[in-house]
């Protein structure tokens, strides 16, 4: 297999924003708000970034506590503190330990939190915070409103604002793991009260809803029973419900809440989930999928972004690792999709994010947030600052990633990084090869060029076996296609081709008239937005008038 030179001796690197490195910007006995993997932070109207987390307040109370940055999330600072009350789980022997925020275009947050502590002791609030002021309003008790006993069991932690202003969270029901959905019935959440527009699962439990508002209006749920992830969507101009959809087979356990919605401006919702893909009493092999809806074609096949064995997620001490370690992204403009995951295989359990472009069949590393790990609950329950509305949370033009880590039982430390919008990495056949003695069309083919990927290769195939091979490169291709004869074209910007002086090569075809051409790529931001536009040229005697034969052009663009 033979190794390219360096590509920066022929093209201009364009150097691109790094990820700004992991800060803590809070550590205690429960240093995030979202147990359940959802959403503990939002951007502002000015950008201000505010997030929500739990002071354990050295074990006497458990204050519900907003940070806020004006930096991207360089630096943090406390900003208001407590959200709740005596009354509304700050102190007792059940504190508040789960919450979830939303902020709205007038630049106020919407907070629903709950004391919920198994078997018989669960409660839900809300109330909502004005940013430029820092005025409250007063605590509504949710479970008082529905007339829903505290013995009623419920894991509703969910909030959205509708592009109408009006906030919709999910409540408890009078019976056990089985969620409604709440609306307020004015914009905003004047007056803080809430309609009750019916259970999130037609029959049945149904819980851990995450919701998302597709281009449409639409609201989406997706929630977990019986072992499913199942999906049904609400039209709030109508009042009717869809009918219930499988997102995914699930695993339970940790897994039950291990997945995430979001929905994009161009028609698709889009969700991950975690999965067992060998079923068996007793062992776990997971497998993080994801999957596409749009209106016509209902939900698409899995992708998995990643997959591991039962011997990879179990820890030092032989326990299995808390896999609600997955969160979800969309670039509401592109549809293209972000996950922060724990990769227990080739990152050794380091938490990664992962991209996929729309019309891609697979997910590529995009980067590597934190050193490997091979701790329980290390980075878990990950998510992404971004709603479907207001516009200044979409996720457009960086990915403000946070996650929890450290031992179960004892101290957590909330993490935050940034990722800026970087180059994705594409490779982009132009034509096609032509045919020679071989009887097969010359190929050159190659995955995306992903920075920092250690085992790239390109192929080249369709030869003459034992043939001679030369792989020419400009910036980028030629504005139209050459004819060249023979049925050949030449794909590359002839103001740059160097005729005779090829970028590597003249190299040998293999007995199959296979060339494999193997390029480590470094792991150098600076190589991001590189663009390389190849072709190969084999001597062919016979094959056509000028004894040649040429593949199809391959347009590689450096990124993530």
């Amino acid at each position: 297999m033979r190794h390219l030179s360096l590509l920066t001796l022929i093209l201009i690197a364009t150097l691109v924003p790094a990820q700004s490195p992991p800060q803590s910007l809070w550590t205690g006995g429960w240093g995030h708000s979202g147990p359940v993997g959802q959403r503990g932070a939002v951007r502002d109207s000015s950008g201000d970034l505010f997030a929500l987390v739990i002071d354990r307040g050295g074990g006497t109370q458990d204050a519900l506590t907003l940070l806020r940055s004006s930096d991207g999330g360089q630096t943090w600072s406390l900003w208001l503190a407590p959200l709740n009350d005596a009354s509304s789980g700050l102190t007792g022997t059940h504190r508040a330990n789960q919450a979830v925020i939303a902020v709205d275009d007038q630049d106020r947050l919407h907070v629903s939190w709950q004391r919920a502590w198994y078997p018989s002791d669960y409660e839900q609030y809300y109330r909502n915070v004005d940013l430029s002021t820092g005025t409250m309003s007063a605590i509504l008790n949710v479970n008082t409103m529905l007339g829903v006993p505290l013995t009623a069991r419920s894991n509703a932690q969910a909030i959205h604002v509708a592009a109408d202003g009006r906030v919709w969270m999910t409540g408890p029901t009078a019976s056990n793991w089985q969620e409604t959905l709440l609306v307020s019935a004015q914009p905003y959440a004047a007056g803080s009260t809430f309609n009750v527009v019916g259970p999130v699962a037609p029959s049945g439990q149904g819980q851990n809803t995450r919701l998302a508002f597709d281009a449409s209006g639409a609201l989406h749920a997706i929630y977990y029973a019986g072992n499913q992830i199942r999906h049904r969507s609400h039209n709030p101009s109508t009042g009717a419900w869809s009918g219930v959809s499988v997102v995914a087979a699930h695993g339970g356990g940790s897994m039950a809440r291990a997945f995430d919605l979001r929905a994009d401006a161009i028609g698709g919702v889009h969700a991950i989930a975690m999965v067992n893909t060998t079923p068996t009493a007793g062992t776990i092999n997971p497998a993080l999928r994801y999957t596409r809806r749009d209106a016509t074609s209902g939900w698409s096949p899995g992708i998995d972004v990643g997959a591991w064995t039962q011997a990879q997620i179990t820890d030092p001490s032989g326990a299995l690792s808390n896999m609600r370690t997955a969160g979800l992204a969309v670039n509401e403009i592109t549809g293209d999709v972000f996950v922060a995951v724990r990769d227990f295989g080739s990152a050794a359990g380091a938490l990664v994010i992962a991209r996929k472009a729309t019309g891609d069949a697979a997910f590529h590393r995009m980067t590597t947030l934190t050193p490997p790990s091979a701790a329980r609950d290390d980075y878990h329950a990950p998510f992404f600052v971004g709603h479907e509305n207001p516009g200044t949370t979409l996720t457009v033009s960086d990915l403000q990633v946070f996650w929890r880590q450290g031992p179960a039982g004892s101290q957590f430390s909330a993490w935050h990084a940034q990722q800026p919008g970087a180059p994705l990495a594409a490779a982009i056949t132009l034509g096609s090869g032509c045919s020679g003695t071989s009887g097969a069309p010359l190929n050159l083919t190659a995955p995306p060029p992903i920075i920092g990927e250690t085992t790239w290769a390109a192929l080249v195939s369709g030869g003459p076996a034992g043939g001679s091979a030369s792989i020419y490169s400009t910036p980028t291709p030629g504005p139209n296609p050459v004819p060249v004869g023979g049925g050949c074209s030449v794909y590359l910007d002839l103001g740059f081709l160097v005729i005779g002086a090829p970028l590597l090569g003249p190299l040998p075809l293999d007995a199959l008239g296979q060339l494999p051409i193997a390029y480590p790529i470094p792991a150098d931001p600076a190589l991001a937005g590189l663009r390389l536009t190849a072709q190969v040229a084999v001597a062919d005697p016979g094959a056509n008038a000028i004894n040649l034969v040429l593949s199809n052009g391959l347009d590689l663009f450096f990124g993530w």
